[in-house]
């Protein structure tokens, strides 16, 4: 099994073939240009599954942008969603979890709660 690959593809019986991946460079929050693993076989097969599916808007960044917005309101901490994402900053976690408007109201409103106007 170690001469095996943990992600592979067929390519109609030609036998099986290791994903590629390629480096792209992007520019972080702070103008630094960084460099991460991207994989087009693996994108292109994720999103065949969810057209497959039905969802054909899907793809491999918006169900990384689901997973980090479950996870937050599941209460994982920011740090820990951080690391199951790959990012170097927290600024960039924060950037892929969507607002949740129910908890930010009741945040404000138990804020209001404290407020005394004379």
């Amino acid at each position: 099994m170690a001469d095996k690959p943990m992600f592979a593809i067929t390519k109609k019986g030609k036998g099986w073939s290791t994903m590629a991946f390629r480096d792209k460079k992007y520019t972080d929050i702070d103008g630094a240009v960084r460099t991460t693993k991207v994989c087009g076989s693996m994108q292109n097969l994720i999103s065949e599954i969810f057209k497959s599916s039905g969802l054909h808007h899907g793809s491999t960044h918006s169900g990384r942008r689901c997973v980090a917005t479950w996870l937050d309101e599941k209460g994982v901490s920011l740090e820990n969603i951080q690391k199951i994402l790959g990012h170097d900053e927290p600024d960039m976690t924060l950037e892929y979890i969507d607002p949740n408007r129910p908890r930010i109201k009741n945040a404000f409103d138990s804020l209001l709660l404290n407020v005394r106007v004379s």
